[in-house]
């Protein structure tokens, strides 16, 4: 039964998950939302709270196991994230945040700080705003506090009043959520009237997927950490059933030389290795490259097949 609008008409769409762990996808044939099967697989109790980077992501990217060379890494101040998601949408969410105002900022599943960090050394936002983090991992809570950062792995009630914040992120962490709807409506009871949710999450209409259906990347896609699988349309319903209104863009993080690689090596190399192609400092080709991706980014841009979605979402 779909756990987001109760049909009993779904459809298998795969059996096993990336690392050969066991589960069932599903997709629903009335809503489309693209699922976990709940009773498909097993996690760890305290899996995010304990396992999740020392174990299942540290296999992406290595880097992770360790919370101090990890936010160094994330630290990059004229991108706001070292993710090249922001590239695309840069303008879109600085609109969000107020240089001028005095707001009061929430990221969720904030990892190691670093959105916290690079909103302030990045200048984007005022000096009286006030950010909060809120994360599970509690080796990541123990790293925030050491910096001086305000996060913490209690229940939201227990640190702010509701209608709290002005602006609430949620980066990569939607797709973790077992209850989307139920979790969104609590989320906005923090929100102030006015205020904007921002959410980003992993686009199942990847063009991987969609445009060059690759065997090997619908192998590695689905996997046990990620619940729920959303498209432009299927984000746009969870959030309406949750009470906002909400404008997805599509945004592409990886660049050719990723997709070149799935294409003709059927895998792609460390999270880093996969990103950037090394060019032995040459300036022409590193321009090349640049004018070649950034061309591949606007076809798909244009035809809505990106790896990425950004939400800006606000209440009915």
């Amino acid at each position: 039964m779909c756990p987001i609008c109760g049909s009993s008409n779904v459809i298998l769409v795969k059996s096993g998950l990336r690392f050969g762990k066991e589960g069932e996808i599903y997709k629903c044939s009335m809503c489309g939302i693209v699922y976990l099967d709940p009773s498909s697989y097993k996690k760890a109790e305290n899996f995010y709270e304990e396992e999740y980077h020392g174990g299942y992501f540290s296999k992406i990217d290595k880097d992770v196991v360790d919370c101090e060379k990890y936010f160094k890494k994330m630290i990059e101040p004229t991108k706001i994230w070292s993710s090249r998601i922001f590239l695309d949408v840069l303008d879109d969410f600085l609109d969000v945040l107020d240089d001028n105002a005095d707001m009061n900022i929430l990221d969720i599943g904030c990892s190691v700080g670093n959105l916290i960090e690079n909103l302030k050394i990045g200048n984007f936002i005022g000096c009286d705003n006030k950010i909060y983090g809120t994360e599970i991992n509690k080796r990541e809570v123990e790293f925030c506090k050491s910096k001086g950062f305000d996060v913490s792995d209690e229940p939201l009630e227990d640190r702010f009043n509701e209608k709290y914040f002005d602006v609430i992120t949620m980066l990569f962490v939607l797709e973790h959520i077992e209850r989307p709807v139920e979790f969104l409506r609590h989320v906005k009871k923090f929100l102030k009237d006015n205020g904007k949710l921002v959410i980003v999450v992993p686009n199942l209409d990847d063009p991987l997927l969609t445009i060059y259906d690759n065997e090997e990347f619908f192998k590695f896609y689905f996997c046990k950490e990620h619940l729920y699988y959303y498209t432009c349309q299927t984000i746009k319903y969870v959030l309406s059933k949750a009470g906002f209104n909400c404008v997805v863009k599509a945004a592409q993080e990886y660049p050719l030389k990723n997709h070149l690689d799935w294409h003709y090596r059927g895998k792609a190399g460390e999270i880093d290795a996969s990103r950037d192609i090394d060019l032995m400092g040459c300036k022409e080709l590193h321009h090349f490259w640049e004018e070649v991706d950034s061309k591949y980014r606007n076809i798909l841009w244009n035809k809505g097949l990106t790896d990425r979605l950004f939400i800006v979402a606000e209440k009915e």
